[in-house]
C-alpha cells in the first residue's frame, strides 16, 4: 500500500519517479523495516502507470457514447448524464438540451452523438470551486455539450443496474402519493441519499449550519443499518452463511447503484462483505487490517479515490467508530451504559473529522455535537421505517402510505428542531484554511489518545496542551491585526464585494443573483474565517445585487443591514477604517439612480462604490458630496454601461483604479465601448471580473497591493 501510495502522489504532483521512490523508501522506513523493497517497487510502478492512465488528457471528443447513468435535472438549462466512450474508454459528464425529456435515455443505451467539449474554468474567486479537479479525482476525461444524438442500440453491462434504477423510480413514485415533495424528497435522501431529489435551499443550508449535512448523503451507517437488517431477514428464512453473503452482495449492490455510488458507499460494503467472509471462513483478524485491506482494494479499482474528500471523511468516522467510542466510553465517569455510548457516538466522529472538515472548508460546525446527540437514533428509525415502507410499498403502497403518515410527523419535528436550531449563534466556526501542518499535528495528538491502552485522565500535562492549541489556534485571530482587504467577487453579472478592517470587522456590499449566496459569497467568506457580518449594504433592490441575501443571512450571523432610503451614516472602526453611507435624494422612478453610495476609507486610501448610480445619481453626487468623492478605487456603476460613469463624474473621482463587475459574455455587453474610452482617456487602469475573475486590494496603510484571481481572459 505505501508502495502504491508513493506511486499515485508521484504522478499527481508531476514529480519525477525517483522523489517517488524516495518518498516511498521514506514511508517504509515510518511504517517497518525493509523485508522486500521489490514488492513495494513493483506497486509503486504500478501506481505510476495506473495514474498516468486516469490523468492521461483525452484530446479527441467520442463519436458513440454508452449511458451509464440515466439522466436526471441538473440544472434550468440542461439534463445532466454520465456516458462511457464505447465500445471502450474514458467516462465524461455530458449535458442535454433542456427539451430531452428525462426518461427518454435509460442505463446502456447506446448513443451517436454530435458534441463540443466543455473546458473547466480554474476558480475564479476564493473558496471557488475546482471543477477541473472534481473530474480528474473522478477519472472523468472532460465535460461534454451534447447537440444531438441518435440511439443505435443498447449494451447493458451490468445486469443490476437497470432494476436498481427502475426500484428507484418506483419507490419515488410510491413515496409521491401520500407525502409532499419536500418530505418525499427528505426520506428518500436520509435513505438513499440526495441523489436525484432536490431539497429546498433553506432546508439544506440549515443541515449544513448544524453539522447534519451528512445524514442526507448516505453513508456507512446506512449501509451497516439496511445490510444488517437484510442479513437477519436472510437468516430467518433460514438461508446458509454462503446464501446470505451471496444475498447481502446483492443488495449491496443494488443499494450502491440507487445511491448514485461514492467512496463512503462502497468502502461500507467493501468492510461488510470482508467481514461476512472472514466470519463464514471462521478466520479473525482486526478492524484495522479489514479497513487497511478495504483501503488497498478502493485504490486499485481507482487510485485517485485515495485523493478525494469523501474517501478522507469516510475512513476517519469509521476510525472514530472503532478506536475513538471505545476509548471515550472508558473515559467517561460511571454514568449508565446507553447514555455514555450516546456520548462517545456524538464526540468521537466530531472529534476525528473536524481537522478534515476545517481543512477542507475553513469552518468546523460546533453544534453538530449537540444536534448529533439530540437526533442521532431519531435518524436511524428514520432510516429503518423508510427502508421498510419502500419495500413493503413495492408490493402494497396501500401499507407505505400509512406507514408514512408516520413518518412525516417525525420528519416535521426534524426539520423543525434543525431549523430552530440552526438560528442559535455559534453553531458554525469559521477560522479559514489551515496549515498542513496543522492538521496533521492534531491527527498525530489524537492517534497517540486513541491508541492508548489506559482510560484517559485529564492530567496537567493535557491542560497545557489543551491550552497550548487553544492559543495557537485563536491567538492570531484575538490579538494579531491584519492588513486591510477589500475583494471585488466574480457573481458573474451582478455585484458583491467584501471588505475586512485590520480588526477582522466585515462588511459585505452587494450579494450578487441568486445562487451567489451558495456558491460565490459563503464559501468566499469561511475561506477568509468569517463567521458574522457586522454590516450587509444592500445597495438596491435588483435581483442582480441582492439575489444572494437570503442565503447569506441563513448561513452566517449578521449585524446591521442597510437598505433603501436612510440618512447619511458615518461609520469608524476602531482600527482606522471608516465608511461613509451615502443615501440619494433625487425622486427618480429608475431604482438605478437609487443606489446607495459606500466610500471607505483606510489610511491614504479610498474605495468608491455607487451601485447601479447613472447619470442623475452621479451628478447627485457631484452636486452635494463633490469634495468628499476623491478615490483611489472606483467601481464604476452600473456594470461599466455607458448609462454610468459621466466625464464629470470620473474627473470628481479622479481614481486611479476602476473595477467593473460583469458577467463573461453578458447580453448588455457590458462595460460599454464609451466607458472603456473615457478610462482609458483618464488612465484609469481597469479591472473586469468577467476577464480576471475576483479583484482584491489589499493594504498596510502605506503600500497599496493588488491580485486577481485568474489571469486575463478575452
Amino acid at each position: 500500500m505505501a508502495g502504491y501510495l508513493a506511486g499515485i502522489l508521484s504522478v499527481w504532483h508531476a514529480q519525477p519517479i525517483f522523489i517517488g521512490l524516495l518518498v516511498l523508501i521514506g514511508l517504509l522506513l515510518v511504517i517497518r523495516p525493509i523485508k522486500n523493497p521489490s514488492v513495494a517497487v513493483i506497486a509503486a510502478g504500478f501506481g505510476i502507470v495506473y495514474t498516468h492512465y486516469c490523468l492521461n488528457p483525452v484530446d479527441t471528443i467520442p463519436q458513440r457514447v454508452r449511458v451509464l447513468t440515466p439522466p436526471s435535472a441538473a440544472a434550468t438549462h440542461s439534463v445532466r448524464l454520465s456516458v462511457r466512450a464505447y465500445p471502450w474508454g474514458r467516462t465524461w459528464v455530458a449535458n442535454l438540451p433542456r427539451k430531452t425529456p428525462i426518461d427518454s435515455l435509460r442505463y446502456g443505451d447506446i448513443l451517436t452523438i454530435q458534441a463540443t467539449r466543455i473546458t473547466p474554468e480554474p476558480p475564479t474567486n476564493p473558496g471557488g470551486f475546482d471543477y477541473g479537479l472534481y473530474l480528474k479525482k473522478h477519472r472523468h476525461a472532460g465535460h461534454l455539450r451534447i447537440e444531438s444524438y441518435t440511439q443505435t442500440g443498447r449494451l447493458i453491462m451490468n445486469p443490476l443496474a437497470p432494476i436498481a434504477y427502475a426500484l428507484k423510480d418506483r419507490i419515488q413514485q410510491i413515496h409521491a402519493r401520500s407525502l409532499p415533495p419536500d418530505y418525499r424528497d427528505l426520506l428518500i435522501g436520509l435513505v438513499f441519499g440526495q441523489h436525484g431529489t432536490q431539497l429546498p435551499d433553506d432546508w439544506v443550508d440549515n443541515f449544513q449550519r448544524t453539522g447534519l449535512t451528512h445524514l442526507l448523503v448516505v453513508s456507512g451507517s446506512q449501509v451497516a443499518l439496511i445490510s444488517g437488517i437484510c442479513f437477519n431477514i436472510l437468516q430467518l428464512m433460514g438461508l446458509s452463511m454462503r446464501s446470505r453473503i451471496i444475498g447481502i452482495g446483492l443488495i449491496n449492490g443494488l443499494f450502491y447503484i440507487m445511491t448514485g455510488g461514492g467512496p463512503s458507499i462502497f468502502r461500507a460494503m467493501v468492510m461488510m462483505m470482508l467481514a461476512l467472509i472472514l466470519k463464514w471462513r471462521h478466520q479473525r483478524t482486526s478492524p484495522l487490517h479489514i479497513m487497511g485491506t478495504t483501503l488497498a482494494i478502493l485504490g486499485l479499482i481507482n487510485p485517485l479515490s485515495w485523493l478525494q474528500t469523501g474517501t478522507h471523511l469516510s475512513f476517519l468516522a469509521t476510525a472514530a467508530l472503532i478506536f475513538g467510542v471505545p476509548q471515550i466510553t472508558r473515559s467517561l465517569p460511571a454514568w449508565p451504559p446507553w447514555l455514555s455510548l450516546i456520548l462517545a457516538m456524538s464526540i468521537a466522529p466530531f472529534i476525528f473529522t473536524a481537522a478534515a472538515l476545517w481543512f477542507v472548508f475553513g469552518q468546523i460546525s460546533t453544534g453538530s455535537l449537540l444536534t448529533n446527540m439530540i437526533v442521532g437514533f431519531w435518524i436511524e428509525w428514520l432510516v429503518i421505517i423508510g427502508f421498510f415502507s419502500s419495500a413493503i410499498g413495492i408490493l402494497a403502497p396501500i401499507i407505505t402510505d400509512w406507514i408514512n403518515f408516520s413518518c412525516l410527523g417525525m420528519m416535521q419535528l426534524l426539520t423543525g428542531l434543525v431549523n430552530t436550531v440552526a438560528q442559535w449563534p455559534g453553531m458554525v466556526l469559521s477560522l479559514g484554511k489551515p496549515s498542513i501542518g496543522v492538521v496533521l499535528a492534531i491527527y498525530a495528538l489524537i492517534a497517540k489518545l486513541a491508541t492508548q491502552r489506559t482510560p484517559l485522565r485529564l492530567t496537567r500535562y493535557h491542560g497545557v496542551c489543551c491550552l497550548a492549541l487553544i492559543v495557537g489556534l485563536w491567538l492570531p485571530s484575538l490579538w494579531l491585526t491584519q492588513p486591510f482587504r477589500i475583494i471585488f467577487l466574480d457573481v458573474g453579472q451582478g455585484d458583491s464585494c467584501i471588505i475586512q478592517t485590520p480588526n477582522r470587522h466585515t462588511i459585505v456590499v452587494d450579494t450578487g443573483p441568486p445562487g451567489s449566496g451558495r456558491y460565490v459569497l459563503g464559501p468566499a467568506l469561511r475561506r477568509l474565517g468569517v463567521t458574522a457580518i457586522d454590516l450587509v449594504i444592500l445597495t438596491h433592490w435588483h435581483r442582480d445585487h441582492v439575489g444572494g441575501f437570503n442565503t447569506l443571512k441563513r448561513q452566517f450571523t449578521i449585524g446591521t443591514v442597510l437598505q433603501r432610503q436612510g440618512a447619511n451614516t458615518h461609520y469608524k472602526f476602531d482600527d482606522g477604517t471608516q465608511i461613509d453611507i451615502i443615501y440619494p435624494n433625487n425622486t427618480s422612478t429608475n431604482i438605478n439612480n437609487q443606489s446607495i453610495t459606500t466610500r471607505v476609507r483606510y489610511g491614504p486610501y479610498q474605495f468608491l462604490l455607487t451601485g447601479d448610480l447613472e447619470q442623475l445619481g452621479e451628478r447627485e453626487l457631484i452636486a452635494e458630496h463633490s469634495q468628499h468623492l476623491t478615490a483611489t478605487v472606483l467601481k464604476l456603476g452600473h456594470h461599466g454601461s455607458k448609462t454610468s460613469s459621466i466625464p464629470e463624474f470620473l474627473d470628481a473621482v479622479a481614481p486611479q483604479i476602476g473595477i467593473v463587475s460583469a458577467g463573461r459574455n453578458n447580453r448588455y455587453r457590458h462595460p460599454h465601448p464609451q466607458t472603456l474610452e473615457a478610462c482609458q482617456l483618464r488612465a484609469i487602469k481597469l479591472y473586469r471580473t468577467d476577464h480576471h475573475g475576483a479583484i482584491a486590494f489589499q493594504t498596510d496603510g502605506q503600500r497599496l497591493y493588488s491580485r486577481t484571481w485568474i489571469p486575463e481572459r478575452h
